[in-house]
């Protein structure tokens, strides 16, 4: 699937960063990752709410 806007480009860059991260055993540089992929998911309404 190809990223289609700016927030898609951005979850896709955070994913393949968290990989690098965990590749070289970057612990800061893995938890960043994982809060872009989060701050994707709220700004496209992925999230569930209660």
């Amino acid at each position: 699937m190809k990223a289609k806007t700016l927030v898609d480009k951005t979850k896709k860059y955070a994913e393949k960063a968290g990989e690098i991260a965990s590749k070289i055993n970057f612990e800061k540089g893995k938890a960043e990752s994982l809060r872009l992929i989060g701050l994707y998911h709220i700004v496209t309404g992925f999230v569930h709410k209660k």
